[in-house]
């Protein structure tokens, strides 16, 4: 079986990157006839060879590097003109996207268009609540639905049709070792610099504990892109908390697919980080949430979507805790594009980091979470769950497509 994988970007922070190339691995090692299609931004990320042609590489422990050919499209009118080329060129029996629903809007076009019968599985990662209607006839038009929380599952199933819709959580895909912790309270935060990542937010909060501690023993550490082209400069914001460069750290090695942090090179910054902050704008499920609570990391996250689900999962492992004990308060605000917004209390999250900080100098400098903790719902779940669906999309009833009704 052909697969198409949509949803890779040159930089492997957001969740929706990441877990397209964990699809992309994994079916390849399955010996699946499988390429990718990726937003043609910032190309020099990708190294061609003699040809020209581009590809995803990553490495087998024992079996080398092995490449994925990768396609480009870009973002605007002609997407899915330049999608429907692609499809056309790779001739899949299976497109998989991963994000968004409104990251593949042109997918109705381009299943309605495409000669043969075509199969088409989402694997809902982010989303935007409430659901805009006009999303309904996109989202009915799929094959079938993996969706990433709980939260995201019961939006979804309340409209669609079809049979093939199904949950897992991402889990985490690192065990816990013994390892000692950054003598400092170290905090942690990933993504880009885009506002829905909302890092700005973590900066200034960490800044108000560090004024209050005295500048004393306070790390913050921010797994990013800093030369990305994004929504602002990050660099520029830490200059403003932390003119001395006393207590923001940044990556030494670019953040990309290519010259980036190796998945084991991230979860040693897990380890010796003792708190993990995700409050973005926009409802999503992190992957690095689960990865960073593998690692020990105690998670603050803003309250909304399916991060009230990840709070819930973890009070199973932990009841002696409540999940607002991982939330911090949120204002929801309607965007132009009419979802939701959630702006996280930036003076509520900075105390939280400042009560952690507390009970860590209590426990003279030990692990404020458990190290021992491995998350129930771990990747190789999420990786057999994938592998189920497709196979259930694979196997249900042929899509009905507008150039073939009538046809026999």
């Amino acid at each position: 079986m052909k697969i198409l994988v949509l949803g890779l970007s040159p930089y492997l922070l957001t969740s929706r990157s990441k877990v397209a190339a964990l699809i992309l691995r994994y079916l390849y090692i399955k010996e699946f006839d499988i390429a990718g299609a990726v937003w043609g931004h910032d190309t020099e990320y990708f190294v061609p060879d003699e040809e020209g042609r581009i590809y995803y590489e990553f490495p087998i422990p024992g079996h080398g590097t092995h490449r994925i050919p990768l396609f480009l499209f870009h973002r605007g009118d002609k997407e899915a003109i330049e999608v429907h080329e692609i499809v056309s060129s790779t001739n899949p029996d299976m497109v998989i996207t991963v994000g968004d629903y409104g990251d593949f809007l042109y997918m109705n076009a381009v299943k309605s268009f495409y000669p043969k019968p075509l199969k088409w599985l989402f694997v809902l990662l982010n989303y935007s609540f409430p659901i805009n209607k006009d999303y309904y006839d996109l989202i009915n038009n799929t094959d079938g639905i993996l969706c990433t929380s709980k939260f995201s599952y019961d939006s979804i199933s309340s409209f669609y049709k079809k049979d093939i819709i199904d949950i897992s959580y991402l889990g985490s895909a690192y065990k816990s070792v013994p390892q000692e912790k950054c003598d400092k309270f170290r905090i942690m935060a990933s993504g880009k610099n885009h506002q829905a990542d909302n890092l700005p937010a973590v900066i200034e909060a960490v800044s108000q504990v560090v004024n209050k501690k005295n500048n004393i023993g306070i790390e913050l550490y921010l797994h990013t892109t800093v030369h990305d082209s994004g929504d602002y400069n990050l660099e520029d914001i830490a200059q403003h908390f932390d003119p001395k460069g006393e207590f923001i750290k940044f990556p030494d090695k670019y953040v990309s697919l290519y010259e980036g942090s190796t998945d084991a090179e991230l979860s040693l910054e897990m380890n010796k980080s003792h708190v993990f902050v995700s409050v973005p704008l926009v409802s999503a499920t992190s992957m690095s949430v689960f990865d960073a609570i593998s690692c020990g990391c105690y998670p603050l996250m803003s309250d909304c979507g399916s991060n009230r689900d990840v709070a819930n999962e973890i009070c199973t492992q932990y009841p002696e805790h409540s999940s607002s004990d991982f939330l911090i308060p949120a204002v929801k605000l309607m965007s132009p594009g009419g979802s939701y917004l959630h702006i996280c209390d930036i003076d509520a999250l900075a105390e939280r980091i400042l009560s952690l900080s507390i009970i860590f100098e209590k426990n003279k400098g030990k692990d404020i979470f458990s190290t021992e903790y491995i998350f129930r719902n771990n990747r190789e779940g999420f990786i057999n769950k994938i592998s189920e669906v497709i196979d259930r999309v694979d196997k249900s009833e042929q899509s009905v497509n507008i150039e073939t009704i009538g046809e026999k």
